[in-house]
């Protein structure tokens, strides 16, 4: 039974896989037609910066709000662990201002040769995005802590011995 239902969601996640990177490529040629092969090379490279600001942004931050919770809630210590929750949302909205002032400031010194005129407008319009990002990586963090019984029994049985 179990080597079926294996097989069956082998072949869903290898059709829907298949099905997606289908769109993305028809996407990405229509995209090509439209905009022409010089503004899809800019608008690669800016993408490319922004996912560099965006990995920046959210990295450890759900795991570690995740770990943090996950501890305090075995404990059974609600009130810490929103406040934990509180504290995470606070800290990385404010790493995401940072992270969106550095991306506009760097938007004011890029060469507008090699990145073209829309691309200072670009950089700030995709740097709001950056506190709003990095708060719902702190809050995936603590949903994941909360929903997960199994880990928290698992934290549990950890905590009360040595690492």
């Amino acid at each position: 039974m179990k080597k079926k239902l294996f097989f069956k969601n082998i072949i869903i996640m290898s059709v829907s896989s298949l099905l997606i990177r289908s769109i993305g490529m028809f996407f990405t040629i229509r995209i090509a037609a439209v905009m022409g092969t010089e503004m899809l090379g800019r608008y690669r490279l800016v993408i490319s910066i922004y996912a560099f600001f965006l990995l920046i942004c959210t990295s450890g931050v759900s795991v570690t709000v995740t770990r943090i919770t996950g501890e305090l809630l075995a404990k059974e210590e609600y009130g810490k662990a929103s406040y934990v929750r509180d504290r995470w949302l606070l800290i990385s909205f404010v790493a995401g201002l940072i992270l969106f002032s550095i991306m506009s400031a760097a938007s004011f010194i890029l060469p507008s040769d090699f990145f073209g005129e829309g691309a200072v407008s670009s950089f700030r319009i995709l740097g709001v995005s950056l506190p709003f990002a990095s708060c719902s990586a702190a809050l995936r963090g603590y949903f994941t802590a909360k929903r997960k019984p199994k880990f928290l029994i698992k934290a549990k049985i950890r905590i009360n011995s040595k690492f």
